[in-house]
C-alpha cells in the first residue's frame, strides 16, 4: 500500500494545479483505499474503485485528474464520468500476471550443481550460486533458487529425487 500511495502522491504533485486528483487502490491482499479529493462524497473514489474491482486487477492504482468543469453534471454525472474514465484507462492497460516467489536454499556437492540448474529450469527457477568459503572447503556448493511459491515443494522433491537425496533443500 505504501508504494501505491507514493504513486498517488507523485501524480498529485505532478498535477498540483488540477482541482481534483481522485484515486482508488486495490492490493493483492484485498486491501483498498480511495479518495474523492474534494468532490462530493462517493462520486469519484468509489466509482474508480468499482472499475478496478470490475476489471479483476490487483496491485492497481488509478488516479483520475480533473482540471475544471463538472458543475452541471450533478453527483450521478460525476460518478459516471470518474467511473467511465477509470474503466476506459483499465481497458487500455497491459495486464501482467504476478507470481509469488520463494527462495529455496540448496546445499549440494559441486558434482550436483548442474543437476540443480537443470531441475530449476524445469520449474522456471532462477539460480544464484552463493560464495561461502567454509562450505566450499568441504567440497559443497550453496545455491539460492527463486521458484514459484506454489511449486516450491515439488521443486524440492524433484531435486532430492534427481540427486538421490544428496542435495539438501531448505524452503523459506
Amino acid at each position: 500500500m505504501d508504494k501505491a500511495m507514493h504513486t498517488v502522491q507523485s501524480i498529485k504533485a505532478q498535477y498540483a494545479d488540477a482541482r481534483h486528483n481522485c484515486f482508488a487502490v486495490v492490493t493483492r491482499s484485498g486491501g483498498h483505499r480511495m479518495s474523492d479529493d474534494g468532490e462530493p462524497s462517493g462520486t469519484a473514489g468509489k466509482p474508480i474503485l468499482n472499475a478496478i474491482l470490475g476489471s479483476g486487477m490487483v496491485n492497481c492504482v488509478v488516479v483520475v485528474t480533473r482540471y475544471y468543469g463538472g458543475i452541471k453534471l450533478g453527483t450521478g454525472g460525476l460518478a459516471r464520468a470518474y467511473g467511465g474514465a477509470a474503466v476506459e484507462a483499465l481497458a487500455q492497460t497491459e495486464r501482467k500476471e504476478v507470481i509469488a516467489m520463494t527462495t529455496a536454499k540448496v546445499m549440494c556437492a559441486y558434482d550436483d550443481v548442474g543437476v540443480v540448474y537443470r531441475v530449476a529450469g524445469t520449474f522456471e527457477g532462477v539460480v544464484e550460486m552463493t560464495t561461502d568459503e567454509e562450505i566450499a572447503s568441504k567440497g559443497e556448493a550453496s545455491l539460492s533458487v527463486q521458484v514459484s511459491a506454489s511449486r516450491a515443494g515439488d521443486f524440492a522433491q524433484a531435486l532430492c529425487d534427481s540427486t538421490s537425496g544428496r542435495a539438501h533443500v531448505e524452503l523459506n
